[in-house]
This record gives C-alpha cells, sequence and structure tokens, in this order.
C-alpha cells in the first residue's frame, strides 16, 4: 500500500502555485522524517514558478495518518511585490488517496499522476490557516490547536494537529 497526497491551488496565481509548492515541501519532510520514500510523481507547473496542481507519492499506507490533512489550507501574508504592504490569501485544497500494491517504478507513475492531477476540487471553508506575516501564526479551526511556529509547522510538524478533540 502506498500513499497519494494530491495538492491543487485555489486560483491560477504565482502566489496560489508557490503555496501549492510549500506544501508539497511540507508534506515530503513529514515523510522524510518518519522514514519513508516521497516524491512528486505528477505535477502542473505554475506561469511564473510553483505549481498548480502536484502529486506527492508516499511509500507507506500513511493515508490514515494524514486524513486530519484532507480539505483546504489558507495561507495569510504581506506581499513584497504590494506597494501598499497589504494582506494577501491563497488557498489550496488537499486530498489524500490509498492505492494498493507498492510504489511503482517511476515510469509507471505517469498515468496514476495525470489522473490525480486532473481532478477538480471543491474549495469551502479552510481547515486550517498558516499566517506568516504580519506576525507567526498556525491554527487548526477544526481542532482549535494554534502555535507561532509556522516555520516549524512549514517544515513538517503537522502531527500536533491529529486526533485533537476541539476544546
Amino acid at each position: 500500500m502506498h500513499t497519494l497526497v494530491t495538492i491543487t491551488a485555489g486560483m491560477n496565481s504565482a502566489e496560489a502555485q508557490d503555496w501549492v509548492r510549500m506544501l508539497v515541501r511540507m508534506y515530503a519532510r513529514w515523510a522524510e522524517e518518519k522514514g519513508y520514500e516521497a516524491r512528486v510523481i505528477g505535477s502542473s507547473p505554475g506561469e511564473v514558478g510553483g505549481l498548480r496542481n502536484a502529486v506527492l507519492a508516499i511509500a507507506a499506507a500513511v493515508h490514515g495518518r494524514l486524513s486530519h490533512e484532507v480539505g483546504v489550507h489558507r495561507l495569510t501574508y504581506i506581499s513584497p511585490f504590494d506597494p501598499h504592504g497589504r494582506r494577501h490569501t491563497v488557498m489550496a485544497a488537499v486530498a489524500v488517496t490509498a492505492e494498493p500494491g507498492e510504489l511503482p517504478a517511476e515510469e509507471e507513475l505517469s498515468v496514476a499522476a495525470a489522473e490525480f492531477t486532473g481532478r477538480k476540487f471543491v474549495f469551502s471553508a479552510p481547515i486550517r490557516s498558516y499566517i506568516l506575516q504580519p506576525y507567526s501564526l498556525v491554527k487548526d479551526h477544526r481542532t482549535g490547536i494554534e502555535t507561532g511556529d509556522a516555520t516549524r509547522v512549514l517544515d513538517g510538524a503537522i502531527d500536533q494537529f491529529r486526533n485533537q478533540e476541539k476544546p
């Protein structure tokens, strides 16, 4: 069994596409820390540098451990390109799927990757918000758990949001 994590930008902007790239890195770092092989098996590049969508394959049955990640992830930041210093918000949808069998060889993954990167997602209320500027905060809206260490979360420390009851 292996797991596919599909991440799709909420809008076709360079910032949203960069957010997808950041989330791919977060999940890859989480997998690496747990000792699992993880690699991007398909993606659609953005116009300026990020990714419109991506499929990260993890060579382990971790879909249950990542099920708390399914939903919309919202990023709020101050754009260095906004001359007025306003806050900007972008979103990305995350889906997690269990796949039977071992992680196939790279040449066999193109069909699966094409299927998952072609999905359309319904964007609803965010499950988690990441605020990077003017202060640092990550808040899980389902559990109420907050942390001021957004850098650590974006480096893969996501287990703290799993299986917690909302206070």
